[in-house]
């Protein structure tokens, strides 16, 4: 008699990230920057306006406009995570890993040109999502998902510090 190590019962879809939570996530995090962008003045920001060099709020953020910049995160998240990353995720891990790459170059481009849309967050959030579930999956690192975990990393990092400056 042999004995089986894996699990018959646990399907490929269990072991997928949930991209229920991670879409939330990330939509969560590119609303927050969206709004930050339009509503918060930060002692990062050039010195102008009536609250520079401190915290405080826009005294002309109109809620429409807070408004309009969170609809336009939540819904560049959706677009990522419910369509390119399932999308990726039904691939083979190697190509996984290659859609971790394109997401986040990609990032690159939108973190300075839309820096304030929430997309370049989505974006490396993703790419990242990706190319540790393209490692989880193939039991090692592939180049094209090492750089897109670095590059998601850099999106991420340089669209926050966007938002927080300008």
């Amino acid at each position: 008699m042999t004995t089986h190590l894996d699990n018959p019962t646990a399907t490929s879809a269990e072991r997928r990230p949930n991209l229920a939570v991670v879409g939330a996530v990330g939509g969560t995090v590119a609303a927050l920057l969206a709004v930050i962008s339009t509503t918060v003045d930060t002692p990062f920001r050039p010195k102008e306006g009536p609250t520079s060099g401190q915290w405080g709020i826009f005294p002309d953020a109109s809620a429409g406009e807070i408004a309009a910049h969170a609809g336009i995160a939540l819904l560049a998240a959706v677009v990522v995570f419910a369509v390119a990353a399932r999308v990726a995720l039904r691939r083979e891990p190697g190509s996984t890993a290659v859609w971790s790459l394109v997401l986040a170059i990609l990032g690159l481009p939108t973190g300075i040109v839309v820096y304030w849309s929430g997309l370049p967050a989505a974006l490396g959030i993703a790419a990242i999502v990706l190319g540790l579930d393209a490692r989880r999956r193939l039991g090692r690192l592939p180049v094209s998902a090492a750089v897109g975990i670095g590059l998601g990393a850099v999106v991420l990092l340089a669209n926050s510090m966007l938002v927080f400056a300008s």
